[in-house]
């Protein structure tokens, strides 16, 4: 299976977060703008994306057999087209998603499979988030033993609007008041 069960309900989930998804109110054209400005800017960020049609088009041309050929026209797009589907099923038209979603999609070998405790942030304005099963394991995340520091960059997630219950777990396990600032992070040593 290339992509885990919990993967599926993360994709199915993402739209919850925010509620200019296209899933949520429908798709305009301003996302197909957003997803090609989005697109372009990584395109000249990232070289390799610029190059990729190219070099898919010498794969293409230099493999051996139908089969070879076929392959190497359609895996690239097939990954190009799963990254940019989580993209869009945010509605959030930034390139870090696409950056962060590269190593999610590719099974990261870390404890926490979730590039950022997006569902945890969220929770704090959105209650309903916090219903979702990707909002347990993003909790998750914050309660494994193996973390030894919980670094926050507090403009994104205020920990004093986390959720009551969520909050007193966090101050339990981390040390929030002998925290080591590090420009726009945070630093909470483990107690």
């Amino acid at each position: 299976m290339l992509i885990e069960p919990r993967e599926w309900r993360w994709l199915g989930e993402l739209s919850s977060l925010n509620g200019g998804s296209p899933l949520r109110r429908g798709w305009a054209l301003s996302d197909a703008q957003a997803l090609a400005g989005t697109m372009l800017n990584e395109a000249v960020v990232v070289p390799a994306v610029a190059l990729l049609p190219v070099s898919v088009a010498v794969l293409v041309r230099l493999a051996a057999g139908w089969r070879a050929r076929l392959a190497w026209l359609l895996l690239p797009a097939a990954a190009v087209l799963v990254v940019l589907a989580a993209v869009v099923l945010q509605g959030q038209w930034f390139q870090y998603h696409l950056a962060a979603l590269v190593p999610f999609f590719f099974g990261n070998p870390a404890h926490c499979r979730y590039p950022a405790p997006v569902f945890v942030q969220r929770g704090t304005y959105i209650p309903a988030v916090r219903g979702l099963a990707s909002y347990r394991e993003n909790l998750g995340c914050l309660e494994h033993a193996d973390a030894g520091y919980l670094v926050v960059q507090p403009s994104w997630l205020a920990l004093d609007r986390l959720a009551a219950e969520v909050a007193a777990g966090v101050h339990r396990r981390f040390d929030c008041e002998r925290a080591m600032p590090a420009g726009q992070l945070t630093g909470c040593p483990r107690r």
